[in-house]
């Protein structure tokens, strides 16, 4: 309990009062006892001085009594005053220096606690206990010794001794306005704000000028959770607390708004403007250097308003501040940190922090569930599916409140499930993770979190309109969320529906810039507006049969615009390709522009091309593809002058118009149907028709691995047989292929995996009869980040013909940019 005012103030009136009737009595009884004309002068010299201190002199009145007391080294009298008096001023240091050789049995009441009170500034508690102990035991004591002995203890951290010690004496002397201030003081040292504040309002109604009472109160409102009314009130009554007292307060005041933002929902208006009030004084009371306890919470608080308002790497920057002090921050600060690590993706530090967390708070749920997605993130797995699994199978659904029999949700159950689904899906456990999330769903239909989650994993399996059902259902309830709103955008994104998607973006952007969520959504959203361009490269070295020629190579490449009023996208193509023929070389350059449109999963373009090279010619193509709902695709396509047709004949003009429809089916990411129809007219009069069956499941999968088999069913026939091109009347072909596509290592968009097929079939041919077939690749896939990837990669195949058994390795190079 400190004041900034001269602890003389402090002072009850009356006794103030009662000093200067025993002065005076002193001096007027002075003759009576026949004391000497030196005494009466040293006790004039003495009371004259007192009486400057009192009038707040102290300089002047602690110069006299030092002078009285080289002049009279053994006259107690002075001692004790110069001690009282230097106390007052606030040297305790010299006032016990002064003390040394008094007999604190011989002194005055108020003279011993100007001694205990100077030992107290002076942190020498227990020193003080021990002088103020034997006063303690007649019960005629004033009040003031009793306050001081229950402030001792607090000092001393025996709160809990100090409350019991000085209540009783609280009801003895209710017009004690010290013993009520000490008691105030003591009680919120206890964690019983409430019963300070009570004191303290009580005693300010008998001395409503009491300074320390009325320190008291504003410091129990404060402890209270009445920060604001607290401030208010501080500032309303200057020089009633000093600058670190001040600071103590605006920091209490904007750590229970950081509170009270907790209450609303994660984006709403009221939350934000809290978060920004809070930080606002955070900072400024940062800004200034400080030791003080009440200065270190508040960078501790910083660094949580950061965290909650997204400011990640501030957050982080503040609490390496702490780190670069010496300075060990409590497990919340250390949370936050981690939180923001985790949100700029440096898994390695998030994983770090929360396990340091977790050997503070063994059960702390957020933090073992914020290492659960820092490990996922350094792409483990298995494990973190397994505390998030025990995690839940320790909790109970639903927890009592305490003095009640209602009970409520138990909120780390539920986001240890939600967890546990989610990590299913990261690892490909989709089916999993989607009928985990539907029974919470039904137990919990109101719940937008787990609809939001919901929405996730149908969109993911290739759902985008149940994915919308979902989300906008989360969106009813809680519309403000951020994760939910960026959950609608990816739904919209998926539905063909730009425009929208583009308005939830850039609102999402602007109300939150510091997102790093929000930013990445919005930045990967922006590829639209760049310039795009692939190009794929195959060399093929061939003997046997030699209608497709050998040493064939071939390269295609696609530039494509920007996106236009989110539907249309100019692009510009090239390809290039020759073999070797018996005959010779035969090669063909194409080169043309198109336009694309797309909107509500439609999809709609058309190409104008002409012909280089050795051949000459113009074409056009055009196609159009819809989805009907989530499982049914359909795609038409028309060429007028097809890279189908045989490359062996282009030199001779050979030319082809193709017509092609396809239609699919898909249950799931795991298993899907197609089919089509094509057929192809050759200048030459001869016309191919030809039909495509296929089916595609996966056959294991999980974070690091998939694998993937298919199978497929071609047939075709032509209506008239020979030609220099390869030209069978009729022919069959069947084959089922295994994909096993493996990731060595990943870091967010960066990643490297191996792909690996093996196919196996036969091929019918009318007047040749059935062979069999076979191929196998193995593939680098290389992701530079999240506009870049390279892939390159060899295959052998073996293939018959007209009878003739053909083997062919090639080599093939990809590559995928955005600039």
């Amino acid at each position: 309990m400190a004041s900034s005012s001269p602890p003389w103030q402090a002072l009850p009136a009356f006794a103030r009062a009662f000093r200067a009737v025993v002065f005076c009595l002193l001096i007027v009884s002075a003759p009576c006892a026949g004391a000497s004309a030196a005494e009466e002068s040293l006790r004039a010299k003495r009371d004259t001085a007192v009486l400057l201190a009192r009038d707040g002199d102290f300089k002047e009145a602690t110069r006299q009594l030092a002078q009285l007391l080289e002049a009279n080294p053994t006259a107690t009298g002075v001692r004790a005053d110069l001690l009282v008096v230097l106390q007052w001023a606030g040297r305790s240091a010299d006032a016990i220096d002064t003390a040394a050789g008094l007999d604190p049995a011989k002194l005055a009441d108020f003279e011993l606690l100007a001694w205990a009170r100077a030992l107290r500034a002076e942190r020498r508690a227990t020193e003080a206990l021990s002088l103020l102990r034997p006063r303690l035991a007649d019960p005629g004591r004033t009040p003031d010794a009793h306050a001081l002995y229950a402030l001792l203890l607090s000092d001393l951290g025996r709160s809990a001794d100090a409350a019991a010690y000085i209540e009783p004496w609280i009801a003895r002397s209710p017009g004690s306005a010290e013993l009520a201030a000490a008691a105030a003081f003591v009680f919120r040292g206890a964690g019983r704000p409430m019963d300070a504040l009570a004191v303290a309002q009580n005693a300010l109604q008998i001395d409503p000028d009491h300074r320390e009472l009325r320190r008291q109160q504003v410091f129990a409102l404060s402890d209270l959770a009445a920060a604001h009314l607290a401030n208010d009130m501080a500032m309303a009554a200057p020089g009633l607390f000093d600058d670190a007292e001040l600071a103590l307060l605006a920091g209490n005041m904007a750590g229970q708004r950081l509170r009270w933002a907790r209450v609303y929902p994660e984006a709403s208006p009221e939350r934000l403007e809290l978060i920004d009030t809070a930080t606002a004084t955070l900072e400024v009371l940062a800004s200034v250097p400080d030791a003080s306890a009440a200065h270190l919470r508040g960078r501790f608080d910083l660094v949580v308003a950061y965290r909650m308002r997204d400011r990640m790497a501030e957050t982080i920057h503040e609490y390496d501040a702490l780190l670069d002090a010496g300075i060990e921050a409590p497990v919340y600060v250390r949370h936050a940190a981690a939180d923001a690590h985790l949100a700029m993706r440096n898994a390695g530090q998030a994983a770090q922090l929360y396990r340091d967390i977790l050997r503070d708070r063994p059960r702390m749920s957020s933090a073992r569930l914020g290492l659960i997605y820092a490990r996922i993130e350094s792409e483990w797995f298995g494990g973190p599916l397994w505390v998030a699994d025990d995690l839940s199978a320790t909790s109970p659904a639903f927890i009592g409140v305490a003095g009640t029999n209602q009970h409520v949700a138990n909120w780390p159950r539920l986001d240890a499930d939600l967890s546990g689904a989610m990590l299913q899906a990261y690892d490909r456990r989709l089916e999993d993770a989607q009928r985990r999330l539907e029974t919470l769903s039904a137990d919990a239909p109101a719940s937008a979190q787990i609809r939001r989650q919901l929405s996730t994993v149908y969109r993911w399996r290739g759902w985008p309109e149940r994915a919308l059902a979902e989300i906008e259902i989360a969106q009813a309830y809680e519309p403000e969320i951020i994760a939910g709103r960026q959950e609608l955008a990816a739904v919209l994104s998926d539905l063909g529906r730009h425009a929208e998607a583009d308005r939830v973006i850039e609102n999402l952007h602007a109300e939150f810039p510091d997102n790093a969520a929000v930013n990445r959504q919005r930045t990967a959203w922006r590829d639209r507006d760049r310039w795009s361009m692939s190009v794929d490269a195959e060399y093929g070295d061939s003997d046997g049969f030699t209608g497709f020629g050998s040493y064939d190579r071939t390269v295609s490449t696609r530039v494509a615009a920007p996106v236009i009023a989110h539907r249309w996208q100019p692009y510009g193509l090239h390809a290039w390709r020759d073999a070797r023929y018996p005959e010779g070389t035969a090669r063909e350059q194409r080169i043309g522009a198109g336009l694309s449109w797309r909107h509500q999963r439609r999809h709609g373009y058309v190409e104008l091309h002409g012909n280089a090279a050795d051949s000459t010619g113009a074409g056009v193509t055009a196609g159009y593809d819809w989805h009907r709902d989530d499982h049914w695709s359909f795609a038409t396509r028309a060429e007028s002058d097809s890279l189908d047709a045989p490359l062996r004949a282009r030199p001779g003009d050979l030319t082809g118009w193709k017509v092609e429809g396809a239609a699919r089916w898909q249950a799931h990411e795991s298993f899907s149907l197609r089919g089509g129809l094509t057929r192809l007219a050759l200048s030459d009069g001869n016309v191919r028709w030809s039909t495509l069956v296929g089916m595609q499941h996966r056959l294991h999968a999980n974070a690091g691995r998939l694998t993937t088999g298919s199978a497929e069913l071609y047939a075709s026939r032509a209506s008239r047989e020979g030609g220099l091109y390869f030209n069978p009347a009729s022919d069959l072909a069947a084959g089922y292929a295994v994909t096993h596509e493996r990731l060595g290592w990943r870091r967010y968009e960066q990643s490297f995996s191996q792909r690996f097929v093996l196919g196996l079939g036969g091929y019918w041919q009318e007047d040749f009869g059935a062979s069999p077939t076979g191929f196998l690749r193995y593939e680098h896939e290389w992701r530079l980040g999240r506009r870049w990837r390279v892939t390159y990669g060899t295959g052998f195949a073996s293939r018959v013909y007209d009878g003739d058994r053909e083997t062919r390795i090639d080599g093939r190079l990809s590559f995928e940019g955005i600039f």
